[in-house]
């Protein structure tokens, strides 16, 4: 019983924890270059369409080392690649957009939005 209590302290703990300040504070990784010998950098502005739990929707253009998103209420963001645990992590400016191939995660300052692929 104490061992299932300490676990469930432990989870609530780390639940709680802010996200590292690299995230959300800082550049989340160094200018990333997009010369024509680098293609692979420069997102090709055809993108997928998600559909959002929010009941909006957005387009992504991901590449290994770069996302654009295109959110309907007009703003654009063009955030670079970090290093993440699973599925691919892109994060500047308060801005992260995790992806892997059950959807897509988008989260401003804290408030998520889970997206699905498809309108």
């Amino acid at each position: 019983m104490i061992r299932g209590l300490l676990i469930g302290v432990l989870l609530v703990t780390a639940a709680c924890e802010p996200p590292p300040a690299d995230v959300f504070d800082g550049p989340a990784a160094p200018d990333v270059d997009v010369s024509a010998s680098n293609a692979d950098a420069t997102p090709s502005g055809d993108g997928a369409l998600y559909t959002c739990d929010t009941g909006t929707s957005l387009r992504a253009d991901a590449t290994e080392r770069r996302v654009e998103i295109a959110l309907q209420d007009g703003r654009s963001l063009d955030l670079p690649r970090i290093q993440g645990a699973a599925g691919r992590t892109y994060a500047a400016d308060g801005w992260v957009w995790f992806e892997d191939e059950s959807g897509a995660i988008l989260t401003e300052r804290g408030g998520q939005t889970l997206c699905q692929p498809g309108a």
